[in-house]
């Protein structure tokens, strides 16, 4: 009787073993753990998209505001000082910008290479404006920065 009892296990136990071994079945139960490894992909990209996407609402804030200050200097409501301390506040948390700030543009601190890059930033919005004006404003912000940093009117940029 107790032969009877074994004799299941004994043929069930090597069927299932020949089960687990075919290629089929080592895919299913494979499959059922990368399920979980994608699962986790997927979370750590959706957790990526979400940290760039608050990087680039913050980017866009700093355009704004830096837009909003040219556009005001340009149309001789502020002075090249100002926007250049404002640019220079912006700047300064941001410690890979300065980096390029430094590098990219001349002058003995970080405010003078600030009102420099206030000027390059006023040069692109200026290729919308007649003219006319664009020779006015250069000639205003030449004077400015001459009179900040008492350098040649022919230093800018």
């Amino acid at each position: 009787m107790s032969l009877l009892r074994i004799a299941p296990f004994a043929v069930l136990v090597p069927v299932a073993v020949l089960a687990l071994n075919a290629p089929s079945v080592r895919s299913a139960v494979a499959g059922v753990f990368q399920v979980g490894e994608l699962r986790e992909e997927l979370n750590s990209e959706v957790e990526l998209g979400e940290s760039l996407e608050l990087v680039n609402v913050e980017i866009q804030r700093r355009i704004a505001i830096k837009e909003g200050l040219v556009a005001d200097l340009i149309a001789g409501r502020t002075t090249l000082a100002c926007v250049a301390e404002q640019f220079l506040a912006l700047n300064q948390g941001r410690p890979e910008y300065m980096r390029v700030i430094r590098v990219t543009y001349p002058g003995a601190s970080d405010f003078e290479k600030s009102a420099h890059n206030v000027i390059g930033y006023a040069e692109g919005e200026l290729a919308r404006y007649p003219a006319a004006q664009q020779d006015e404003v250069r000639r205003r912000l030449q004077t400015e920065l001459r009179d900040l940093f008492h350098t040649s009117a022919g230093a800018v940029n």
